[in-house]
């Protein structure tokens, strides 16, 4: 007999060396859709009214930006009570003007290089700021991902206000086009479109923010020899207000959340009533079976 030949029997007749099938629990579970589709709304309602209370917070963040800007670059066009006459920011835009080389860059390469300098900056203690203002606001019951939620809203709404005001600017208003300024923002937007989209930190829309601020007035040429200045104080100015009003009018839809459950929840029971109603050959709700006098019917109820 081999060595080790008993041991090794050994083990096979031991139960507990076995290899044991994997057992599962089985229980049963009434799935009821109605009180589902209950607490689906309940989570609606939740999140409709923090993302209410927050887009009128993000609305306000504008004013903030404005002035810490301000506080830096005091003489810059975003500050100004009154706008500079053209001819002053023209000349302005004529001395800094855009640096020739950096123009003939491939538009992939400058997006590139913008994208690896946001990476590597740190966002303005403002926008930790405003983010920490808001979340004073927060109560202890919010949702679990609001603070991503909020990060959310401020991308969206920033992106679309960006894109009004570039539609607004393409409006040819008292004959002044603005078609290099348009396809300016609308590189801008491009540019930061991934970031918009995958942000790879929180503040994305206060660093696009920011980076138009620090954007210097220019002269463009344009594609059929015209000469066009570039303003990008006038464009954070359109900005900050189409956030404003952006943001009115997704607050106004968020306030119907709880009232389009109300009218749900309405229709659904007057339908289960309906079902349970007897009802006659044609259809007819709560009609009496043929043959049977109605009780309050039997009264006489004309005059004498």
């Amino acid at each position: 007999q081999p060595a080790g030949a008993e041991a090794s029997g050994s083990r096979r007749n031991n139960p507990y060396l076995k290899k044991q099938e994997p057992t599962y629990r089985t229980y049963k579970e009434v799935i009821e859709p109605r009180r589902v589709a209950r607490g689906l709304m309940q989570i609606r309602e939740q999140i409709a009214e923090e993302w209410r209370d927050d887009l009128n917070i993000i609305a306000t963040e504008g004013a903030l930006l404005r002035e810490w800007f301000c506080d830096r670059e005091s003489d810059s066009g975003l500050c100004a009570t009154s706008r500079p006459p053209a001819e002053d920011l023209q000349s302005a835009g004529a001395a800094v003007g855009d640096d020739p080389d950096a123009a003939s860059q491939d538009a992939d390469e400058v997006a590139s290089n913008a994208r690896r300098e946001r990476e590597s900056r740190e966002a303005p203690g403002i926008l930790l700021e405003s983010f920490s203002n808001a979340t004073r606001c927060w109560s202890a019951d919010s949702s679990p991902f609001r603070s991503h939620n909020y990060d959310l809203l401020q991308r969206a709404l920033t992106r679309q206000a960006s894109a009004k005001t570039a539609a607004i600017l393409a409006q040819d208003k008292e004959g002044q086009a603005k078609s290099m300024t348009v396809k300016w923002l609308q590189d801008k937007l491009e540019a930061w479109h991934d970031d918009f989209e995958a942000p790879h930190d929180r503040h994305t829309a206060g660093h696009f923010l920011v980076e138009l601020m620090e954007q210097v007035p220019s002269v463009r040429m344009g594609d059929d020899g015209s000469v066009e200045l570039l303003d990008p104080a006038l464009v954070v100015d359109e900005i900050l207000l189409q956030r404003q009003l952006i943001a009115g009018e997704w607050v106004e839809a968020l306030e119907e959340t709880a009232q389009a459950h109300s009218e749900l929840l309405r229709d659904d029971l007057t339908k289960q009533l309906d079902a349970e109603l007897p009802q006659d050959e044609e259809g007819t709700e709560g009609a009496i079976p043929e043959g049977k006098a109605d009780p309050e019917g039997d009264e006489d109820c004309s005059s004498p």
